[in-house]
């Protein structure tokens, strides 16, 4: 109802995507609009990644709340745990969650000391997700406000893009937050590539690397790299750092553990007029391969349980099988092959997280072929 705060679950009877906005219906002329991507299935994770979230950070006061959903069918209890930037204690928070629901983490009243950013892993029993709304204000009391999803953990990667930054590029500047997601308390090193495209065509390269090794959960800013001083963390690997100044261009991300990143755009004034505009941001895109789930615990390997059929060794053309009736009319759509031709053979798994897999012979193209499906 008006006035409330809470989460939303879509259904229909048709594949569906969406994204949520978010703006201020009170101002005459509204300032800000906030969007972020509506999550699927295939989002859905029990560990979440947030690169960036703040409390009362800079002259902006700029200040994170994590929004989590649980997802799943089952009250459970989401852990939280922020990491600051540079090092220092860990912040830990749960809150109990009901299936639908969702719960704010907002970092003052979690106890994020003013003046920190850093980055949070959120853990729950079952799956969830999570977006992180950041606000601030500008010293003449104009609001900023932007908004990304949180990245679940087999969404990670060793290498990441970056579509666009901007390196004090009429008036603005681009922060790239990139967060150590190891999950095995191995600290890692981040080396990021930029490659300049204009302006007019203009060219360029330089790639900028850190001296401190970033803690598993823990996140890194790469900000100012053409400018940096003496003293800072971050550091010239290779390149021409003045060749990527006042202009815009591309990022590829490595590091030799997994990790993930957003990008940060802001106003901020650098030989040149700062370009008021609105702070926006947007979701790295990882790239290559995949973070693998971890392995099954020891001794507890996924089993399959073949229908038995009608020989060890099948004949060369065994009769056609075809799943069974569990109830009155439970396969009269189909089944799970739900094709024309002969499905023979089915086996069934799980994986270590327990989702189901089903493969079989069939013969619906024309020729014998292994299917697969997973739930």
């Amino acid at each position: 109802g008006f006035g409330q705060v809470g989460s939303l679950t879509v259904t229909g009877s048709q594949p569906l995507a969406g994204t949520s906005l978010e703006y201020m219906h009170a101002a005459a002329v509204v300032e800000n609009l906030q969007a972020s991507t509506a999550f699927t299935p295939a989002d859905f994770d029990d560990t979440l990644f947030c690169p960036l979230v703040r409390s009362g950070h800079t002259s902006k006061g700029l200040t994170s709340g994590v929004q989590v959903q649980n997802v799943s069918g089952a009250t459970q209890t989401v852990e939280y745990t922020y990491a600051p930037v540079g090092g220092g204690a860990k912040i830990k928070r749960t809150r109990s969650i009901s299936p639908g629901a969702s719960a704010t983490f907002y970092s003052p009243t979690e106890g994020v000391p003013k003046g920190s950013l850093g980055a949070v892993t959120l853990k729950g029993s079952e799956d969830i997700v999570a977006v992180v709304n950041e606000r601030g204000t500008l010293p003449e009391g104009r609001v900023l406000q932007t908004t990304y999803a949180c990245f679940g953990k087999q969404s990670t990667s060793n290498e990441i893009l970056i579509p666009l930054y901007k390196e004090f590029y009429k008036g603005n500047t681009t922060g790239i937050q990139v967060q150590n997601v190891s999950g095995t308390g191995q600290v890692a090193t981040i080396e990021l590539e930029y490659q300049v495209s204009g302006p007019g065509g203009s060219s360029g390269q330089a790639t900028f690397s850190h001296k401190t090794p970033v803690a598993d959960g823990a996140s890194i800013t790469f900000w100012g790299v053409s400018i940096l001083q003496d003293g800072s963390d971050l550091y010239n690997a290779s390149g021409n750092p003045d060749a990527i100044q006042g202009t815009y261009g591309s990022v590829v991300i490595k590091s030799d553990q997994p990790i993930v990143a957003i990008v940060n755009e802001s106003t901020y004034a650098f030989n040149g007029k700062a370009s008021n505009q609105d702070s926006k941001n947007y979701e790295g895109f990882n790239v290559g391969e995949r973070s693998a789930p971890p392995p099954p615990p020891p001794g507890n390997p996924p089993t399959l349980t073949p229908t038995p059929t009608p020989t060890a060794t099948p004949p060369t053309s065994p009769p056609a099988k075809t799943w069974q009736e569990l109830g009155g009319s439970s396969a009269t759509q189909g089944g799970i092959s739900n094709n024309s031709g002969d499905s023979r053979f089915p086996a069934v798994a799980s994986d270590h997280l327990g989702q189901p897999y089903v493969v079989w012979t069939d013969n619906s193209s024309g020729n014998e072929e292994i299917y697969l499906l997973y739930w």
